[in-house]
């Protein structure tokens, strides 16, 4: 089941973890499953700025091991909840240690203590994100391209912006990043 957003902020607000409040942010923003997230360090953020973080997404989304060079290999998060994302992860001490206090499973079994998230799991933030983002945008009349979709869900597309060969051979990280444009769709979420 998709989580809706609506819960999402109620679920916030109830968390008094902040580095759980930040997995669940970074889970909704990114559009990503909370395997993928659960596993970042303050490493895999290039950019960390109030109104700005980014995303190196490296190896971590398991459609990425077999080619980390493709468009989804950045996501630039913009919009609401950037700040907070921002301060919490400078608070971090150590770069290279996974911040998230909970496993898949265990997220699981939480969510179905809590009555308000009983009925999600963790596959329900990136379907949650994916369903508003698209809602989010007819209601907006905001033209969604098929390729930013993709691109944000870390998907595979017949179209890709770029090629392998293309990403290998940037190493301007953050510029890149904005190439890819998914800031345009993040600030929806």
């Amino acid at each position: 089941m998709p989580l809706l957003k609506e819960d999402l902020i109620q679920w916030l607000r109830l968390i008094d973890n902040p580095l759980l409040r930040l997995t669940a942010m970074l889970c909704w923003k990114t559009a990503s499953r909370w395997g993928d997230v659960v596993n970042l360090t303050v490493s895999h953020f290039p950019v960390i700025e109030d109104n700005e973080v980014i995303v190196a997404w490296s190896t971590l989304p398991k459609g990425r091991k077999a080619n980390p060079y493709t468009p989804s290999m950045y996501t630039v998060i913009q919009g609401s909840w950037t700040s907070e994302i921002a301060a919490t992860l400078r608070l971090i001490t150590d770069p290279n240690l996974p911040f998230c206090p909970w496993t898949t499973d265990k997220l699981d079994a939480e969510l179905k203590k809590v009555n308000l998230m009983a009925r999600y799991t963790a596959h329900s933030f990136k379907r949650g994100a994916a369903t508003h983002l698209v809602k989010e945008a007819e209601r907006l009349g905001i033209e969604l391209s098929a390729t930013d979709f993709s691109v944000l869900l870390k998907h595979k597309t017949t179209y890709d912006l770029l090629s392998s060969q293309d990403l290998r051979y940037t190493e301007a990280g953050p510029c890149l990043a904005r190439l890819l444009g998914t800031q345009r769709v993040t600030r929806l979420l």
